[in-house]
């Protein structure tokens, strides 16, 4: 079982800029890869909100939830299209990310 420790170093790992080596091995050792942290932030959506594609991506391929919703109605898609990161949206609608959000 995982423990809260592990979850907030996966929150860190998805939020900030720290290897795909270090995202990687924490889901390996059994992360929730959904795990939501404040105002119902998915790592998915905080990887969009730092801007980082690289974990997008990591997290996609890890099978995140690209149809949740934080505590805004916001979903990751919503959040890479306000940024204009094309590359980001790319990975997210090739995951079959809604696109009516």
């Amino acid at each position: 079982m995982i423990s809260d420790y592990s979850s907030t170093l996966l929150w860190e790992a998805a939020h900030r800029s720290v290897s795909l080596d270090m995202l990687k091995l924490l889901l390996e050792a059994g992360s929730n890869v959904n795990y939501q942290g404040p105002k119902e932030n998915t790592l998915l959506i905080e990887a969009v909100c730092a801007g980082n594609a690289a974990h997008v991506q990591q997290l996609v391929e890890w099978k995140a939830d690209v149809k949740c919703r934080n505590d805004n109605g916001d979903t990751a898609l919503s959040l890479a299209a306000s940024q204009h990161s094309l590359d980001m949206v790319r990975i997210l609608i090739e995951a079959k990310a809604p696109m009516n959000t």
